[in-house]
């Protein structure tokens, strides 16, 4: 992966988003009033998860 690369991972059972950033070892865990970005990689895009 590039370093720009960003996996995100849906869980709609429960309603929760999985960031991972090949930049940062920790998983970042997104709840459900959260919103994001795509950052650099998608600009303009966000996701209210």
């Amino acid at each position: 992966m590039s370093k720009k690369t960003v996996l995100y991972n849906c869980d709609k059972r429960y309603r929760r988003v999985y960031v991972y950033r090949p930049s940062v070892k920790v998983v970042e865990e997104l709840d459900n009033s959260a919103t994001f970005s795509g950052e650099s990689v998608l600009a303009g895009f966000v996701l209210f998860a």
